[in-house]
């Protein structure tokens, strides 16, 4: 036995601390079956129901011009106004456009059409476009969100 090296099962990551657990889904919206979906570039798949986001549909987003703008947004308003109009104080993460992009795109700079929005208000908001809402105004859209928000208990 001196002398002999013995080498230790391998374990998965996963597996290590908790091993009665099963493996954690790998991404938010990702399946429940555990598996990554891909895209034909081999990039991975989010749950957006296929639908292009970001940077994706508009190259825009990567310019120096939007990072400036976006800081100044995030900057300005560095609270969630949604949030803030159900008695909570969330940090804005992203901001987003009052008018969506495609339904005005010469207003994509415009700052009276940008606000920051923490995560899950632009996920609501960006849900509720999808299904057809189109407001133009902020107090609209915080109206709508509002109501589509449940509380957290």
């Amino acid at each position: 036995m001196k002398g002999e090296l013995y080498l230790m099962p391998t374990i998965r990551k996963h597996d290590r601390k908790r091993p009665w657990k099963k493996p954690a889904t790998r991404a938010k919206n990702s399946p429940g079956d555990g598996v990554r979906r891909f895209k034909p570039s081999g990039a991975p798949s989010l749950g957006w129901e296929g639908r292009p986001s970001g940077s994706d549909m508009d190259p825009r987003l990567k310019t120096a011009a939007w990072r400036k703008a976006r800081e100044a947004i995030l900057a300005d308003d560095p609270l969630c106004p949604i949030c803030a109009h159900q008695g909570r104080a969330t940090a804005a993460a992203e901001v987003d456009h009052i008018e969506p992009r495609a339904s005005a795109p010469e207003r994509f700079f415009d700052r009276l059409n940008l606000w920051g929005l923490c995560r899950a208000c632009h996920f609501i908001k960006t849900r509720m476009e999808w299904a057809g809402a189109t407001h133009t105004e902020r107090d609209e859209w915080i109206d709508a969100v509002t109501h589509a928000k449940k509380p957290k208990q």
